[in-house]
């Protein structure tokens, strides 16, 4: 049989609701703020994310809310870290000396992510950068201790100057502030 459960909220002069339609079986649907997903059950339990406080968590079929580990939700094909109180992680994070960086939603970020006016770049499996990065261009980024990528002059470690334009791409056989850069991005 279905079991339809509508739940008002007013919080802070917003209001949603939350309407969960229950069946006995394999899969359910269920409906927040009129966006529909579907959640995976065991019997008469759920498998789903749940608002509290304004912020999501995720909490499996025995009820148990999961809590420091990562989680990748099959639905969206979106990875998640879920802290120490089973809220999902926002913003930087480390593990195992790797740094990672979740968005407003708590969803793990790849490729190139702009923080507070510094720019980042994130491997495919969310690791954080450091260093000279090539792209499939050809072009060169260097990303300094911090992970932030630089623009200007940048002294490598064995002490050759390099110039970044204002995109942080390596400029290469041109006259930069009257100093000559040679095919490889070096200063003459």
């Amino acid at each position: 049989g279905k079991n339809t459960i509508k739940i008002d909220v007013e919080h802070d002069d917003e209001d949603e609701t939350y309407t969960l339609n229950v069946y006995r079986g394999k899969k359910d649907t269920a409906t927040t703020s009129g966006q529909t997903f579907t959640v995976q059950t065991e019997g008469n339990k759920l498998n789903a994310w749940q608002r509290f406080d304004g912020k999501w968590r995720y909490v499996d079929g025995t009820g148990t809310v999961k809590k420091n580990q990562w989680w990748f939700d099959t639905n969206t094909g979106i990875r998640y870290h879920l802290d120490e109180n089973g809220y999902r992680t926002i913003g930087w994070y480390s593990e195992n000396g790797k740094w990672y960086h979740f968005n407003d939603n708590g969803e793990m970020q790849t490729g190139w992510v702009s923080v507070k006016g510094q720019w980042y770049f994130l491997d495919v499996s969310g690791v954080m950068k450091l260093g000279w990065l090539g792209d499939s261009s050809g072009n060169w980024y260097y990303l300094d201790g911090s992970g932030a990528m630089k623009t200007g002059w940048v002294e490598s470690s064995d002490g050759k100057w390099y110039y970044l334009d204002s995109t942080g791409k390596m400029v290469k056989n041109s006259v930069v502030e009257g100093n000559t850069l040679d095919s490889n991005g070096a200063m003459a």
